[in-house]
């Protein structure tokens, strides 16, 4: 069942990433592990924060838009509250245990 409804929402959604590696305002090619002469995909300096991230086919991508002036100003906690909703969602709708990583930014 869990598998069945996320192919479906992939196919709905038709939003796949092609490989590649993000490149954050807080990254430095010296984070990637390979050749960047020669790199496995290609890789894109971002204007957002953050360090090196992967997006790659299979991977479910949300992009929220909220205006955070009506909520609480800290990109922080916006950030912490997504991931929380992210792991309750995984559970509840494909029982995969998902958790946070203190320190860290992700799911």
């Amino acid at each position: 069942m869990a598998t069945t409804l996320r192919r479906r929402l992939l196919t709905r959604a038709g939003r796949q990433h092609h490989p590649v590696f993000t490149l954050g305002t807080g990254s430095s090619p010296q984070y990637l592990n390979f050749n960047t002469k020669n790199p496995p995909y290609d890789v894109i300096r971002t204007e957002c924060g953050g360090e090196v991230t992967y997006h790659g086919p299979g991977q479910l991508v949300m992009y929220p838009i909220i205006n955070l002036r009506n909520h609480e100003m800290d990109h922080h906690w916006y950030l912490r509250a997504l991931e929380e909703v992210v792991i309750r969602a995984l559970s509840s709708m494909f029982s995969i245990k998902a958790s946070q990583v203190h320190g860290f930014t992700g799911v």
